[in-house]
């Protein structure tokens, strides 16, 4: 192929991606959720100040980020453009969901191309992956490292390019790529090991040039030097502030976030349906020794589909067969670290991945016999995607950004430093995620965190331990008012608060009045206040 076309080809994946972040304009791509708030939050947070650790949150105590995201790529590349840049963290966001989208093209178009597909086939591999209904749903929900496909097939194209032939490119890239997936996600990573143990027999079977375990041995050196303390560090503080026993109310989420194999089929998170069907096809299209991998592939797949059925399988939907938790997945749970692992609808990754190759190979085997067949086996398998995800509306675009009532502003504008407590406390969820989402505004430290309780619960917990207002705000109708809260308030001050914000909203509607009027007896007038309701006070410095 030219070399001009080939150039083509590669830069065709930076299509969608340049669409997407263009069509969001001034909106953070994807859908307003805990996850996607997360991610953009700590994209700031880490921006504003020591990367894995920060007093925005948790304040005063402060809290360690490490542990409260699966992966951290998104957030290290985020922190170039944000730190390195000048971009905004919304700006940033985009950008590596933009990243993300072309890299799975590129390694959809990578593993391929290591399987034997010609160029503009592995394009439509490429053009798939991107299209892939799992990457997609993943994105728009604000998962970012879950939707980095790309990085798992181009660790998987290094993995048998370095294997079929010698030369250190082949060897390094492989290393770096997995290393990569590392810093992408610890579930994908653990999927990731699992494939290529899995895989190794098979790929051993259909052919062991020389030098190929020497090379693979030193791709898995790259890795651990480069994402080895990486992962010791994760690991090391997650289990401080997490046990390796999550006990039922994890196994309730496994249970929720499982797939039955014929209901997964109706749902959209998943490849397009002509591209899983090329699976079926291309193990008797492939040359022999291919047909061998795709042998352990398929016995593969079909082995993250009884995974991912969770800890109660069923067919069309979990816990069809029978109820009760005996599934493998419940096993697997049980082993340390994998307890962390509670979504085992993530374990389908690799179906996006093999039916994108598959559809590429397919497209490839239709182009050796006529060039009009694989052209037209090209645009069904690409047009048929692109319908898919249309008709079910996971195309990203622009759904959100920070906002709140515009007196936040004032706070933030304010000169001097000095946290701010919303109140009433926040409990995990949605409340807390409305106090995140303020707190991008006005920038001052809050005691926090709307994903993970336990990292702000010490530091909520003793400041409510020695504030009966606090306590009483907790639950203003079962609990008596104080007969003063001037003392209370005072106290907050002294603790580093200097805004107390009231959300009356947020509180029964027989306690909302006397919460008000309480304030207003131990502070005055509010400082601002918005219509909607939001009341907030400035605290008088404490006396010196």
């Amino acid at each position: 192929m030219h070399p001009a076309a080939r150039a083509l080809l590669v830069a065709a994946p930076l299509v969608v991606p340049v669409a997407v972040v263009v069509g969001a304009g001034d909106l953070v791509i994807g859908q307003r959720s805990l996850d996607l708030i997360g991610h953009v939050w700590t994209m700031w947070v880490s921006s504003e100040g020591a990367l894995t650790r920060t007093e925005l949150a948790a304040y005063p105590a402060g809290a360690d980020l490490l542990p409260i995201l699966g992966g951290w790529l998104d957030i290290l590349v985020a922190n170039v453009f944000v730190r390195g840049l000048g971009l905004s963290p919304l700006v940033a966001y985009n950008l590596v969901a933009g990243l993300w989208l072309a890299i799975s093209g590129w390694g959809g178009i990578a593993l391929a191309r290591a399987l034997g597909a010609s160029w503009w086939a592995a394009l439509l591999a490429g053009l798939l992956l991107q299209l892939d209904g799992f990457a997609l749903s993943h994105l728009i929900g604000g998962r970012t490292e879950q939707a980095g496909l790309g990085f798992l097939a181009l660790a998987l194209a290094g993995a048998l390019s370095c294997w079929r032939r010698p030369g250190w490119g082949a060897t390094v890239g492989c290393g770096l790529a997995g290393a990569a997936v590392v810093y992408l996600s610890w579930e994908h990573a653990i999927w990731l090991a699992l494939a290529m143990a899995w895989l190794a027999p098979f790929v051993a079977w259909a052919g062991r040039p020389a030098g190929a375990v020497r090379r693979w041995g030193q791709a898995a050196a790259v890795t651990a030097a480069v994402a080895g303390p990486w992962a010791l560090l994760f690991l090391t503080r997650a289990a401080a502030v997490r046990t390796m026993d999550e006990g039922q109310q994890t196994l309730e989420w496994a249970m929720m976030a499982s797939t039955a194999p014929l209901g997964w089929l109706g749902q959209p998170v998943r490849p397009a349906l002509l591209a899983l069907a090329a699976l079926v096809v291309v193990p008797w299209t492939a040359p022999r020794a291919d047909r061998r991998l795709w042998l352990g592939a398929g016995a593969g797949l079909l082995l993250t589909m009884i995974l991912a059925a969770g800890p109660s399988p069923g067919l069309w939907q979990p816990g069809d067969i029978a109820p009760g938790t005996w599934g493998p997945f419940y096993w697997m749970q049980s082993m340390p670290v994998l307890g962390w692992f509670h979504t085992p609808d993530r374990l389908l990754a690799g179906w996006s991945l093999a039916a994108a190759a598959a559809a590429g190979l397919l497209a490839d085997a239709a182009g050796r016999r006529h060039r009009v067949l694989g052209a037209l086996v090209f645009a069904v398998l690409l047009g048929s995607a692109a319908a898919e995800v249309r008709r079910a509306g996971l195309w990203p675009s622009g759904g959100w950004r920070p906002g709140g009532p515009p007196a936040l502003d004032v706070i933030a504008a304010a000169e001097g430093e000095g946290a701010l407590i919303d109140l009433p406390p926040a409990r995990a969820g949605m409340d807390a995620m409305q106090y995140t989402i303020f707190q991008m505004v006005h920038e001052r430290p809050i005691p926090y965190h709307m994903t993970l309780p336990f990292l702000t619960t010490d530091a909520y917990g003793q400041l409510a331990a020695e504030n009966p207002t606090l306590r009483w705000l907790n639950s203003p109708v079962r609990r008596p008012v104080p007969d003063s809260i001037t003392e209370d308030v005072a106290a907050l001050r002294r603790a580093g608060f200097r805004w107390v914000v009231l959300h009356p909203a947020r509180l029964p509607p027989r306690a909302r009045g006397r919460a008000v009027s309480a304030f207003v007896d131990a502070l005055g007038s509010p400082t601002l206040q918005d219509g909607s309701g939001w009341v907030c006070w400035e605290l008088p410095a404490p006396a010196q």
